[in-house]
């Protein structure tokens, strides 16, 4: 992750091992730094987790919606208009996913956009321009892999590495992570031989679309 954001010519930090206070401490003094200089905000979280919720090293839970409002328009105005994005990489709850073999018929419907208007002042949506990805669907489980981590990080990672230099913007690119994650048959530890099933979620209330400057 850490390559990847600054290949992109993001400012990196990471901490590791952090309990509940340690995070929420961390994540405060952030909101609070002025961010006039910079395009856009990521925050990345890997722990176990539950519904909404990530753990900190002390077995308390973190409330990912109550972090996310420290970076709320008027608590944060050096980030108002820009995007925030957060990718959540914990369980989300107990739950194991199977499938259903199904036929599908092949088919791409093409996105659009909008002219609009030029440059105006406007009154900004204290939850607007957020993006929450979370590696799995609310109440499910979260595979990770021995010895490899993470699927939906590693797959996260590469896409936005390769479509980041195609000019892609980034729920195109979260639409293709859906995809490929959800292609896997992940082993069942329980030992029933039907294979357990992932989906990422990702959340928007992006009102522009993300498109990174290419990896160097």
């Amino acid at each position: 992750l850490k390559r990847l954001w600054t290949s992109l010519h993001f400012k990196t930090e990471v901490f590791q091992n952090l309990n509940k206070e340690d995070m929420e401490k961390a994540l405060m003094s952030l909101a609070r730094e002025s961010h006039e200089e910079y395009d856009c905000l990521v925050v990345c979280l890997l722990s176990h987790g539950d519904l909404g919720k990530v753990y900190g090293a002390d077995s308390e839970l973190l409330d990912i919606h109550e972090v996310q409002s420290y970076f709320y328009a008027d608590k944060c105005p050096s980030l108002a208009g820009k995007p925030k994005l957060f990718f959540i990489q914990a369980c989300q709850g107990p739950e194991k996913q199977t499938g259903l073999n199904v036929e599908t018929d092949g088919g791409i419907l093409e996105g659009w956009e909008a002219d609009g208007p030029g440059k105006k002042e406007t009154i900004i949506h204290n939850r607007a321009d957020f993006l929450s990805g979370f590696s799995t669907t609310p109440g499910d489980m979260s595979v990770r892999l021995p010895n490899k981590g993470s699927i939906y990080v590693s797959i996260l990672c590469r896409l936005i590495k390769e479509y980041a230099n195609k000019g892609q913007d980034l729920l195109s690119i979260l639409t293709v992570v859906n995809q490929q994650v959800s292609d896997l048959n992940l082993k069942n530890d329980s030992g029933d031989p039907v294979p357990i099933k992932q989906v990422p979620h990702p959340c928007s209330t992006l009102t522009k679309r993300v498109v990174f400057r290419r990896v160097t």
